[in-house]
C-alpha cells in the first residue's frame, strides 16, 4: 500500500531519505550534495509549499518512496501552481508511485483554485515526457531562460 502525505516536520530518517531520492536526480542541474537539516525545516516551513510523500509499506515498515514539491505562486493574474522535484525510487519506478503524487498536486491545487499547474521536464527525459502528457499536462512552446547565480 502506497499513501500520500504532506510533510509538515522531518527527522533524520526523513531528511536521510529525501537526500537519497534527491541524488537520483538525473539530466538537469546536479542536485546539491546534501540537503541539511536547517535547510529542510526553513524548506518545510515554506507556507507556499506542499511537500508531498510516497510512503510504502511493502518492505514491512514504511519507507519515502518518492516525493513531489507544490509551490504555489501568487501573480497580479491569479494563483499558479508549480510541480518540481517529482521524484521517484528507481526499484519503485513504473508501479503507479508518480501518478499517486501528481494526482495529489492536481487536487491540492484544485482546491485552492490555482488557474493552472506548470511544471518542467528536460526534453530527453522521454518517458517523464510521455507521463506527464497521460496526466493531462500539456505541452507549451515558450522560451524558458535560467540565469545560473551559484559558481
Amino acid at each position: 500500500m502506497i499513501e500520500i502525505k504532506i510533510l509538515k516536520k522531518s527527522n533524520a530518517e526523513t531528511l536521510k531519505a529525501v537526500n537519497h531520492l534527491m541524488s537520483q536526480m538525473s539530466l538537469g542541474p546536479p542536485p546539491p550534495k546534501e540537503i541539511s537539516p536547517k535547510i529542510f525545516r526553513d524548506l518545510l516551513a515554506q507556507k507556499n509549499l506542499n511537500f508531498l510523500t510516497a510512503e510504502s509499506k511493502i518492505t514491512g515498515k514504511k519507507k519515502i518512496i518518492g516525493i513531489l514539491s507544490l509551490y504555489f505562486v501568487y501573480l497580479p493574474s491569479g494563483l499558479i501552481a508549480v510541480i518540481e522535484d517529482l521524484i521517484v525510487d528507481r526499484p519503485y519506478r513504473l508501479l503507479g508511485v508518480a501518478p499517486l503524487l501528481t494526482q495529489k498536486a492536481i487536487s491540492l491545487a484544485f482546491a485552492k483554485k490555482a488557474r493552472h499547474i506548470s511544471l518542467r521536464t528536460n526534453p530527453q527525459r522521454k518517458e517523464a515526457n510521455k507521463f506527464y502528457l497521460s496526466t493531462g499536462f500539456q505541452k507549451q512552446e515558450t522560451n524558458f531562460y535560467r540565469m545560473n547565480l551559484s559558481k
